[in-house]
């Protein structure tokens, strides 16, 4: 069988084309390889039950959530950053002393004046300082006083720039009180057993705004009281 130009001769059949074309090749070696088995996806499986009529009940299809039921998105809580108190000079340990007024020994606190600074945005009415001892130490010796107050003093007052924020310049002194006002305790009354532990205090501040309002308690760093020991030489 010889082809000619442009065609092949007369009308092949498509037995005689493919003896042409493919030769001396093993054909039954070809034919028994058997087509690679491909395993279903779980999609396939799905999409298999399928109604056959070509349309598609998507009623019965999950559907992603509409706009309107998606649940709200996370708002950032907004702070009041521009208040604050901080406690200045705040010292690890401080020192009663012993002295005589009126014929009556008491044992007064020493160089225990705290400076402290009062930010706001707002206007404010007053600012309250207390001292308390620390809750565990409290504890441990007795200690029912809670917080007392302490009398507060006036430095300085600064505005910024734009005059949106005001600085106020506070001074308290420790030994500005003694005695509990409502108990009559002693405010300062010092343990001698683990005295490291129940001897303990901290000042805490509150900003009493014009309409009432009062903040969040402000901390200073917890100190600690002692009794001043005597500097004398033993004459011995």
């Amino acid at each position: 069988m010889e082809i000619e130009d442009g065609c092949f001769g007369g009308f092949l059949s498509f037995a005689e084309l493919e003896r042409y074309f493919i030769h001396d090749y093993d054909l039954d070696a070809f034919r028994d390889i058997k087509p690679f088995q491909i395993p279903k996806s779980k999609d396939c499986e799905r999409y298999s039950d399928l109604p056959t009529n070509g349309f598609l009940n998507w009623a019965a299809c999950p559907q992603p959530p509409r706009y309107a039921e998606m649940p709200p998105p996370l708002q950032r809580i907004q702070t009041n950053n521009a208040e604050e108190v901080v406690f200045f000079n705040v010292q690890k340990c401080y020192e009663k002393v012993q002295c005589r007024k009126n014929k009556k020994s008491k044992q007064r606190v020493q160089g225990a004046t705290i400076n402290l600074r009062v930010t706001t945005d707002t206007p404010i009415s007053k600012v309250e300082v207390y001292v308390e001892r620390l809750p565990k130490a409290a504890v441990l010796c007795g200690d029912s006083n809670g917080r007392v107050p302490l009398k507060l003093k006036m430095e300085n007052l600064m505005y910024s720039d734009n005059y949106q924020r005001q600085d106020q310049y506070f001074s308290v002194d420790l030994d500005s009180v003694y005695h509990n006002p409502i108990t009559g305790s002693p405010v300062y009354k010092l343990s001698t057993v683990d005295s490291e532990r129940r001897n303990r205090f901290w000042l805490l501040a509150y900003i009493v705004y014009a309409n009432g309002r009062k903040s969040q308690p402000f901390y200073s760093e917890p100190f600690l009281l002692k009794s001043k020991r005597s500097c004398k030489a033993s004459p011995y």
